[in-house]
């Protein structure tokens, strides 16, 4: 354990449950890079991605908005990786004022159906110059979504792989588990 106040456990037995349920709402995604437009996850339709395989290394703008660049939007991380690196993905700190953010703004959505926007660039000064993102990765970190009204559970595990990124990793309002 990091810490008992936290409850966030490091390199242990990888829990196999809902992490929204096991941890509460999300504030940090532990993921791996591994180019790729597969996806895999264990809820249906919890996740897309959308383009072509990115290279590597790829610049990576993560935020809650479809457009990283919008007003309003909330960059989670962005940065250049290079394939099986891991990288952390934070609702609790304000990137571009290296402060915390506080209330609902230190948790990835809780409104249900919306989550996390993955932009995947060829490189940092293809982002800069306003290219199109090779790819874009969706993923509902929710933990539920309402269709005509009705809400039904889309929960999260570890192991969702929504194109080129892995979630190894997960730390909420209750707890975590991180793999490094």
């Amino acid at each position: 354990m990091l810490g008992v106040k936290n409850s966030v456990s490091l390199n242990d037995t990888t829990p196999t449950g809902s992490l929204t349920t096991l941890f509460g709402k999300a504030q940090t995604l532990e993921l791996s890079y591994n180019p790729s437009t597969t996806v895999s996850t264990k809820t249906v339709s919890i996740g897309a991605a959308a383009g072509s395989t990115p290279s590597s290394p790829a610049f990576i703008a993560i935020s809650n908005n479809a457009n990283p660049n919008a007003s309003g939007a909330q960059i989670y991380f962005e940065g250049t990786v290079a394939s099986g690196q891991k990288l952390y993905a934070d609702a609790s700190i304000n990137s571009l004022t290296n402060t915390a953010n506080t209330g609902s703004a230190a948790f990835m959505s809780t409104v249900s159906g919306q989550g996390i926007f993955a932009d995947i660039y060829a490189s940092q000064a293809a982002f800069k110059a306003g290219a199109a993102p090779v790819e874009v990765d969706t993923y509902n970190t929710s933990g539920s979504i309402t269709t005509s009204g009705i809400t039904s559970s889309q929960a999260m595990y570890f192991n969702d792989r929504v194109g080129s990124l892995t979630v190894i990793g997960y730390v909420g309002s209750t707890g975590g588990h991180l793999v490094s």
